[in-house]
């Protein structure tokens, strides 16, 4: 039997045909030349006088398809399986119309230079999208740049230090190849070389007083002058050793001539200094302006109806991305205000950076500092125009930003303590509560004497305080996280060093490395590495977990819960390492992810581990790990 006669005693029309291997499987080739190793797809095919769909996907409707949905090119019309699994009627009369103002954006035709797989792929992203949307699921997973190349990360802010590679250490030589090659044993041992070139990174020098503030980025003319001045010192002298030692009018001459050139240089580098520290009072000046003068305001919570709006209509744009500081944030606070959106961040090098969001010039709007501390910055807080900040140099310090010069002050010093690291703290009025590396919180009275005085320290916790804070509407009730996995009130009329007296405590599973209150005190939101977020109603001793993925990592800042004030519940903003990358937005009650506030103009590309929401208006900033801030906003 000839291959014809053996694909039509397969079913199969004319034109086609049929052959076996020695293995026994058939292979089916179609009039184009295409090979079938089913008969099923070449029966298919051959119905349908085309190749079949590439994916796993039949090219006829599914049973309980929509009446008259057309198959083929456009793709399977997936969205009556999805719709039919939303209660609503209302959610799937909008889904279908979202769908349909898809598959009208993806037509099903045309010279796009797309195959029929790239048209069928994108088709169900953009109906997936459509649908998630009308749920009021978020969206941005269709919103890819042309191309699929990502956007360039935003460029606002400070300018990036490029940082000189350490010089390479001198090659190894292996005696055995050198023996070889010259014939000779080596007479010297070679000398013991380090497998790293990399020197160990110096210890910063821990800033113990008063000082004023620089403002960065000013700094080249006065890095540069001294060299200019020893050069010119330099010059001067050999001028006179050679008139010391009688040296020919040629000689001396070409040393004069060199002598004024340098000279020349050395006051240019001593103006360039003097116009650079006019710019840097200037832009201080700036920074002054934009701090002073903070118009207060009034919160209220929005109606449920309201917060759900407000949320979908979150969007980021490219010039809501500023990179503030150098490195890694560590922790970030909006100041109090109603008339500017102001916010300062601090990072894992003690840098501390501010950012007037609406500046529209690119080159102007931040301003860094860096000389806040010696480690990282844990904290901040703003006192009307000034930022207190706490690091792990053991250092509370105050910087006045609302006038000129720019003077930080400390308030507490842990140093010399029988505590170590300051790893977290927190103010109620002059009092300064710690949290310590070493399990240890301290209390701290800043009008009580100098700041360096004995502060109370209790043994709150067997391992490392992660975190700490006041309870709202409860001045007796003090909340510590540990390492330890818990989580505990504590009531501070009965702190004693030995053995302080908890009101209530919960234990995760892994470490509990921040929390979070609700405004008015009744529930309190924890985030553990056992991948849960905890909504705590501590009064009646009731908890429900929700499982989030908190496992940031070696290389991310651990999450921490923020709580929006502006819910009509309690709402907590957090960290997501989902793609694409996102915000989640979490409460107790089901659902738990109230939305995913993902990026819609691809320039949203880091996860954000730390965020703060503006008291008075619904704005969230996160930060990532390169330094750079994203402002999530409403847009109508």
């Amino acid at each position: 039997m000839d291959a014809a006669a053996a694909a039509q005693s397969k079913g199969l029309p004319s034109g086609w045909t049929a052959s076996r291997n020695k293995g026994g499987r058939w292979t089916y080739v179609a009039p184009d030349g295409e090979e079938f190793s089913s008969l099923a797809s070449a029966k298919t095919a051959a119905a349908n006088n085309k190749k079949p769909p590439r994916v796993s996907e039949s090219p006829t409707a599914r049973p309980g398809a929509a009446p008259g949905a057309a198959p083929g090119a456009a793709g399977i019309d997936r969205s009556s399986g999805a719709l039919a699994r939303a209660a609503d009627p209302v959610q799937r009369a909008k889904a279908a119309a979202a769908a349909a103002q898809a598959e009208a954006i993806l037509p099903s035709t045309g010279d796009d230079g797309l195959s029929q797989y790239e048209r069928e792929r994108l088709g169900r992203i953009a109906r997936n999208e459509a649908f998630m949307q009308s749920l009021g699921l978020g969206g941005g997973l269709a919103g890819g740049t042309p191309g699929g190349k990502r956007a360039a990360a935003s460029q606002r802010g400070v300018p990036r230090k490029k940082v000189k590679k350490a010089p390479a250490g001198p090659a190894r030589r292996s005696p055995r190849l050198e023996e070889e090659k010259t014939g000779k044993k080596a007479s010297e041992p070679l000398a013991a070389l380090s497998y790293s070139t990399a020197e160990a990174k110096p210890e910063r020098e821990r800033l113990t007083g008063d000082h004023a503030y620089r403002v960065d980025g000013f700094d080249s003319a006065r890095t540069a002058q001294p060299f200019s001045a020893k050069q010119a010192e330099s010059a001067a002298a050999r001028v006179r050793a050679l008139k010391a030692s009688g040296a020919d009018a040629e000689a001396i001459e070409e040393a004069e001539a060199d002598q004024k050139a340098c000279d020349a240089e050395a006051a240019e580098a001593l103006a360039a200094v003097t116009a650079e520290d006019a710019e840097e009072r200037a832009d201080a000046a700036r920074l002054v302006a934009r701090v002073a003068g903070a118009a207060s305001g009034t919160r209220k919570a929005l109606s449920e109806a309201r917060y759900a709006t407000s949320l979908q209509q979150m969007r980021i744009r490219d010039v809501d991305i500023a990179k503030v500081t150098q490195a890694r944030t560590y922790a970030l606070a909006w100041q109090p205000r109603s008339d500017r959106l102001l916010i300062a961040s601090g990072d894992v090098n003690g840098q501390l950076g501010l950012w007037d969001v609406d500046e529209a010039d690119a080159e102007k709007c931040c301003w860094s500092l860096s000389r806040a501390h010696s480690r990282p910055v844990t904290a901040l807080y703003w006192d009307g125009g000034s930022v207190i900040s706490g690091g792990y140099d053991s250092l509370v310090r105050k910087c006045a930003l609302d006038h000129a010069p720019l003077v930080s002050t400390v308030v507490a010093d842990y140093y010399d303590d029988d505590v170590d690291d300051l790893t977290h703290f927190c103010l109620q009025g002059d009092v300064v509560w710690g949290a310590h590396k070493c399990g240890g919180v301290s209390r701290f009275d800043s009008r009580a004497g100098s700041p360096t005085s004995k502060k109370l320290i209790i043994d709150a916790h067997g391992r490392k305080t992660a975190h700490i804070g006041v309870r709202p509407g409860h001045e007796f009730h003090l909340t510590t996280s540990s390492n330890d996995g818990s989580v505990v009130v504590w009531d501070v009329r009965k702190l004693k060093p030995k053995k302080p007296t908890e009101v209530w405590a919960y234990e995760h599973a892994k470490s509990v490395h921040g929390f979070c209150w609700s405004a008015d005190g009744k529930t309190l939101a924890s985030c553990s590495y056992d991948d849960t977020v905890g909504f705590h109603d501590v009064d009646a001793d009731k908890t429900v977990s929700v499982r989030h993925d908190n496992r940031t990592g070696r290389y991310l800042t651990p999450f921490k819960p923020t709580m929006d004030p502006h819910a009509p519940f309690a709402a907590v903003i957090m960290g997501s390492m989902g793609r694409p990358r996102c915000v989640d937005v979490l409460r107790a009650k089901a659902p738990n992810t109230l939305i995913k506030l993902n990026d819609r103009d691809n320039v949203f590309h880091a996860v954000t581990s730390l965020h703060d929401v503006h008291p008075y208006a619904h704005v969230i900033a996160g930060a990532n790990n390169s330094g750079r801030l994203s402002i999530w906003r409403p847009v109508c």
